[in-house]
């Protein structure tokens, strides 16, 4: 496999922040509001009663990139879906083994007291 380089490299890297947003957008639209809810319960209990920053951007990572749908897809797979004019490469998130590493990176980049900014160390 050939790494992008360059301009283009520049280029995707751009476009993913542009997916990202708009992936955040569709995932935080009111029809995925029980969705978000179970997911949220899930990853905090579902006893949370307040929500940080920090909370708020894991369930939604979460939601759009593992949580099933009631009919099995995932939000990052109706996102794909309903977005025909997206090019192969940027519809490659939205592949299984992608969604798990991404997943994994999302979850050890938020986890409470550990890791940069959090003022404990392990």
């Amino acid at each position: 496999m050939t790494r992008a380089r360059g301009p283009r490299r520049l280029d995707l890297v751009e476009r993913s922040g542009d997916l990202k947003r708009a992936l955040v957008k569709f995932a935080s639209a009111p029809r995925f509001d029980d969705a978000f809810e179970d997911a949220l319960a899930r990853r905090h209990g579902p006893d949370v009663t307040e929500l940080d920053e920090g909370t708020v951007a894991n369930v939604i990572d979460y939601l759009a990139l593992q949580y099933r749908l009631p009919d099995g897809d995932t939000v990052v797979e109706r996102f794909v879906a309903e977005h025909p004019e997206l090019t192969q490469e940027e519809r490659r998130p939205s592949e299984p083994g992608e969604r798990e590493r991404t997943g994994r990176r999302s979850a050890r980049r938020s986890r409470p007291g550990v890791g940069r900014g959090s003022g404990r160390s392990r």
